[in-house]
């Protein structure tokens, strides 16, 4: 949910010794360690899943409630989902026996891989944008293809 108020960022310079520095550098290392053994292990589990049985089974099903169900039991039996990741993470933390990092920065970091996946590797279906062109001279001309003027031209963002 978006907030109707205006809202700022300030980025401040940290200022720390020596051994501050030290500690910060290894916990942001640790930390980019762990979001990269998570991302390794649900990227090996999503694999894994698009390998086997059930999932080409799911595929060939028409489109529909069930097929949808299919999918996300699957996602669950494989632990692809966001509990299922941020469980990764934490044990990732414990099995390397250090303790720059807690639980819960471990399980942020396995919702970030979760919102990575998700977005990355887990969508079956395309969104399509709807693109309203009012039949105005001016939207024609301002989207017009400079190459060839009789098509619109393509915009990313």
């Amino acid at each position: 949910m978006k907030s109707n108020t205006p809202t700022f960022v300030i980025e401040l310079p940290l200022c720390v010794n020596d051994q501050q520095n030290r500690f910060f550098r290894q916990v942001f290392e640790f930390g980019l360690t762990l979001y990269n053994a998570t991302l390794g292990s649900a990227l090996g589990r999503l694999q894994r899943m698009r390998e086997s049985l059930s999932w080409r089974q799911a595929r060939s099903m028409p489109k529909g409630k069930e097929r949808s169900k299919h999918f996300s039991d699957l996602q669950k039996a494989y632990g692809l989902t966001e509990n299922g990741l941020r469980t990764i993470a934490n044990n990732h933390r414990k099995a390397s026996g250090r303790n720059d990092i807690g639980a819960h920065e471990a399980q942020c970091i396995g919702r970030t891989v979760w919102r990575v996946l998700e977005r990355q590797a887990i969508v079956w279906r395309k969104q399509v944008l709807k693109l309203i062109i009012l039949d105005t001279s001016y939207f024609k001309e301002a989207l017009a293809d400079p190459t060839v003027p009789t098509r619109t031209k393509r915009i990313k963002d």
